[in-house]
């Protein structure tokens, strides 16, 4: 794992302004509160679309076929299924757990996690919903037939170990009361040392500070109502490689910390917030 970022030069001398108990224990704090994660990119695999519009089928503009192998963590791409994905979804991508590097505390380390968009089912317009394979295997797959996908393009997933924070409101139940005032100082710290990269999509770590304000999260039926008892799996924000976005808003899929304890991935909900 890569080392944790050092404080930056602007932070620290921002706390050495507080008194030094004060500055001791919010430098600690903060310290010792960063939690590995990965930041994911993606890369386009081709150079035309999977699908075109109306217009572009009459037009006869070029399209693609998907290249990455089954089994590839991707965005769009043909899915790996076992079974039928059924009607009104939209393959949004899969993560191969196998292939990812293996930093990150509370991931598992095999399995393949699918997600797909549903169209019209919640106030944001769009839901979500995921399927786990604890253990893929070509053998086992069943060709996905007129598969529906939510980005364009088929796009390459990569990996890069980092670090995260709590998200705002948990940071600041951490820190004195007289250390808020560093609020800034974190943010620009933070984007600074690439923490908060929003080019990237992010595996793990702690609740991104979108979390603060939810507009939509859809609990697995039986689970707990409250998104506070959920850890982050996944977090997407746009993306222009696949070519999907949903303006500003970021979606997050999340495990319950029971389920997580149990490396249990097959019930996960899922939210999204406009950061």
């Amino acid at each position: 794992m890569t080392a944790p970022p050092q404080l930056s030069p602007r932070l620290r001398k921002d706390l050495s302004r507080l008194s030094p108990e004060v500055a001791t224990v919010a430098a600690q704090t903060i310290q010792e509160n960063l939690r590995p994660c990965l930041l994911v990119g993606s890369e386009r695999v081709g150079q035309a679309p999977l699908h075109r519009g109306v217009l572009g089928r009459m037009l006869g503009l070029r399209t693609d076929v998907p290249r990455l192998a089954l089994l590839d963590s991707k965005l769009g791409g043909t899915p790996y299924t076992t079974g039928p994905m059924g009607e009104g979804r939209w393959f949004l991508g899969q993560l191969n757990f196998a292939h990812l590097p293996t930093s990150v505390p509370g991931l598992p380390r095999q399995g393949l996690l699918a997600f797909d968009g549903v169209r019209g089912c919640s106030a944001f317009g769009l839901s979500f919903t995921s399927r786990w394979y604890p253990r893929p295997s070509e053998e086992e797959a069943v060709p996905a037939r007129d598969v529906s996908r939510f980005g364009r393009f088929e796009a390459a997933l990569h990996f890069r170990e980092s670090w995260s924070l709590p998200c705002w409101e948990d940071l600041m139940a951490l820190l004195p009361e007289d250390a808020w005032e560093l609020s800034d100082d974190i943010d620009e710290w933070q984007r600074e040392s690439g923490m908060c990269d929003e080019r990237y999509h992010r595996l793990g770590g702690h609740r991104s500070f979108g979390q603060d304000s939810l507009c939509v999260f859809e609990p697995p039926t039986g689970l707990s109502k409250d998104f506070r008892e959920y850890e982050q799996v996944f977090r997407l924000n746009f993306d222009n490689a696949a070519d999907f976005t949903w303006g500003s808003n970021q979606v997050y899929l999340l495990v319950h910390r029971d389920d997580l304890a149990a490396q249990r991935f097959d019930r996960l909900a899922f939210a999204v917030a406009n950061d």
